[in-house]
């Protein structure tokens, strides 16, 4: 039977496929480059729409994820980018921006 009205997991899809999470997987890519190309086989990222410090969208980004706010699309996006570190083999973790207090780092090991 033919259904009229998309499943929850449909409705999920739809959020998956965003702009800010591609520019935010393609800002850790470029980072993680760079670390290489320095030697290095880890990196922490501030700098993108989601971690830099000052701005209104990170810290709402970080109250979302420290349970302070509920944004169920932000925490989808969030979980988007861990799955994809993690599913070609990095350890990706936030972290509290120290300097902040009120923003995170994406904190990348390989």
């Amino acid at each position: 039977m033919a259904s009229i009205f998309p499943s929850a997991a449909a409705m999920r899809d739809r959020k998956r496929a965003s702009v800010e999470v591609h520019d935010e997987i393609c800002a850790i890519q470029r980072a993680i480059l760079l670390a290489d190309e320095a030697c290095n086989l880890e990196v922490c990222v501030d700098d993108t729409l989601m971690t830099t410090a000052g701005d209104a969208v990170s810290e709402l980004y970080y109250q979302v994820w420290k349970e302070l706010e509920t944004d169920r699309t932000k925490e989808l996006w969030m979980q988007e980018i861990i799955d994809y570190f993690e599913g070609s083999g990095y350890t990706i973790d936030r972290v509290t921006n120290c300097d902040t207090g009120n923003t995170f780092k994406w904190c990348v090991y390989w």
